[in-house]
């Protein structure tokens, strides 16, 4: 499933961007002896920088426990500078990367969310499997292992976000979750276990169909089937020109068409040509998708 996901990426993000991540991507690692079984902190625990993440001037990292004595890994970015009608409190965005796994693209996504004025954090809800690996991936050892989307990948999911809510700086209240296509999916999956926090869904897999090239696993569930118990405020933003070719259009279709009948529609938006599944990181549409989530964010929060 990664192989499929990461090799149908990677030839969007060639053909439709140029994707720029924050810092030298290092050669891949060569195969090394096993990595030895790490306790599982109790609480969130501050780390060095792991191998891979983006070298930065007070950057923070935290480990925090996971279900199965596993750890999930936040990197988190701060805003430089506040708005000054903004006042105490600072919303948070929670970034849930992909079937591609933990990157320095979903940092670099952080650092524009929190050069928006948002506290942003990102992490490794799960270790993505090889081969072979990202150049810019992040490490994130004992992480849980992919599940595809369903129940307890959604536990997982919780362990970040609650993790999250203990960073420094981070008010409860004002948290929003941000997923990208898998990512994006079990955030779904969670507000429709009945958790409340506004959704924002980019290049979602969120319907069985229209398949693209990734492949549902026979356990996976979608959040298409479940609109009746979302009841969280949902922004959907996909390509609307079928340059989507891991999740095509439809898919976002469906879920929105499900969140109207269930009678609490989910706000839309669908990128022009030639948006691809990593728009999130396309110029122009970087810009755009950043521009719309920020305004819907704002709108949102309490």
């Amino acid at each position: 499933m990664r192989g499929v996901l990461v090799a149908a990426l990677l030839s969007i993000a060639t053909a439709c961007a140029t994707v720029q991540p924050t810092d030298t991507p290092p050669a891949p690692a060569s195969p090394g002896a096993p990595t030895a079984t790490i306790p599982a902190p109790a609480g969130l625990t501050a780390i060095p920088r792991p191998d891979g993440a983006t070298v930065r001037e007070n950057g923070e990292w935290y480990w925090a426990p996971a279900p199965g004595g596993r750890i999930v890994t936040l990197s988190v970015f701060r805003p430089a500078v506040f708005a000054l009608d903004a006042g105490d409190a600072r919303p948070t965005v929670v970034i849930l990367h992909g079937g591609d796994g933990f990157r320095r693209l979903y940092e670099d996504l952080a650092q524009r969310y929190a050069n928006q004025g948002f506290l942003a954090i990102t992490g490794c809800w799960f270790q993505a499997d090889g081969p072979p690996p990202n150049a810019d991936e992040i490490d994130c050892r004992q992480a849980p292992s992919w599940k595809g989307m369903n129940s307890s990948s959604v536990a997982d999911v919780d362990a970040l976000v609650a993790a999250a809510r203990q960073v420094p700086g981070v008010d409860p209240g004002q948290l929003v979750i941000v997923g990208h296509s898998y990512g994006a999916g079990v955030a779904l999956l969670r507000a429709a276990s009945g958790h409340d926090e506004p959704v924002v869904a980019s290049s979602g897999f969120l319907a069985p169909s229209p398949l693209g090239t990734a492949i549902p696993l026979p356990t996976d569930d979608f959040a298409s089937r479940h609109a009746a118990t979302i009841h969280a405020p949902v922004l959907v933003v996909h390509a609307g020109s079928g340059y989507d070719y891991i999740t095509p259009t439809g898919q976002a279709q469906a879920f929105a068409n499900a969140m109207a009948a269930a009678g609490h529609p989910a706000t839309t938006v669908y990128l022009a040509a030639p948006a691809g599944h990593a728009f999130p990181w396309q110029p122009p549409f970087d810009a755009v998708y950043l521009a719309d989530a920020v305004g819907w964010i704002r709108a949102h929060l309490p």
